[in-house]
């Protein structure tokens, strides 16, 4: 299955609503699955001493402003997700018709929150960073409590950005195997890396359900969250390698392709007499060599068995290509 992409605005925009738009529209022309808002409210979100409250307060959205950019993203055909801190920006999701909810891990022992989310039943996105095992287990019973039916727990976390030795891309599948849950990856790799594109890939490769990726007009603006951001095209090319992985990772069956078929008969090696075979005489294996051979009628090599003790109903010459009707099996043997 091909592991759909979720653009993560977050707080990319600053607050600008022409670049949250040039944004969506970017998430859409990548090809992406979904783009993500985090919707909050300075006041709920932290504490007025807070470092940063003046800043979330001058980036906030309106609930007007938040309603129409969803109407953006339904007019291009874009799903969207809501990263919800608090009840209030939950209500305002609630009026967006959005696909899903994304918990951020800081939010994810909020009961409250966890039971108004589950109320709406829609698929919920898990943030598993900085959790321990029984923190996300009681995250999860809550959520199903509640009525939520599709959970994606979400493994990574923010670092700016997160350097690659703490990434353990095999916690995907302890994740799944701990909770029976689809885990995605919340990715933030130095976007100027080439890991950038290449660690999805291979989260991809261990059975990631999703990807999300953070994204900025311009990272060399250095904006906010500009550390993990992909620019435009490199979203694109990154829901273009994840298509193509998915193609590669292609069938576990046993049971040989077309083209497989093709190379087989191509590549496999036939049996030839290595010298003179003369009538009536059995064959042995010192009498045999191997030849890539495209004939219909041959000996493939892995029937050397069969082969070895049958005669020659007339004399073979050297490098002649041998098939069953040049040999005649002994007595008994079939």
């Amino acid at each position: 299955m091909n592991v759909p992409v979720i653009a993560e605005v977050a707080s990319a925009h600053e607050g600008r609503w022409p670049v949250l738009v040039k944004m969506i529209e970017a998430a859409h022309e990548a090809g992406c699955a979904f783009v993500k808002f985090q919707i909050f409210r300075a006041r709920e979100l932290v504490a007025p001493d807070h470092p940063r409250f003046d800043f979330y307060r001058k980036i906030e959205f309106s609930d007007a402003q938040w309603i129409e950019a969803a109407a953006v993203c339904a007019s291009l055909g874009l799903p969207v997700i809501i990263d919800v801190f608090d009840v209030p920006s939950l209500e305002i999701a609630r009026q967006m018709n959005v696909s899903g909810y994304k918990l951020h891990s800081s939010s994810a022992s909020d009961r409250m929150l966890l039971k108004e989310v589950a109320r709406d039943g829609k698929c919920v996105y898990l943030s598993a960073g900085g959790s321990r095992r029984d923190e996300i287990q009681k995250s999860i019973d809550c959520l199903h409590e509640g009525g939520t039916q599709s959970i994606v727990l979400m493994h990574g976390y923010q670092n700016f950005p997160t350097a690659l030795k703490n990434i353990n891309l095999r916690k995907i599948q302890a994740l799944r195997e701990a909770f029976g849950l689809p885990v995605g990856l919340q990715d933030h790799v130095d976007g100027e890396s080439p890991m950038a594109l290449s660690v999805p890939l291979m989260a991809a490769a261990l059975g990631c359900a999703v990807v999300e990726k953070h994204f900025t007009l311009d990272r060399s603006l250095k904006e906010t969250d500009y550390y993990s951001s992909l620019n435009p095209p490199e979203l694109k090319r990154l829901v273009e390698m994840l298509q193509q992985a998915d193609e590669a990772m292609g069938s576990d069956t046993f049971e040989l392709s077309e083209d497989e078929l093709k190379y087989r008969h191509l590549m496999k090696k036939s049996l030839y007499a290595g010298r003179r075979i003369r009538k009536g005489e059995s064959l042995a294996p010192e009498q045999l060599v191997f030849r890539r051979s495209l004939m219909d009628d041959r000996i493939l090599a892995d029937q050397w068995d069969h082969a070895i003790g049958s005669r020659a109903v007339a004399d073979i010459e050297p490098e002649t290509r041998l098939t069953w009707a040049m040999l005649e099996k002994p007595s008994g043997r079939h």
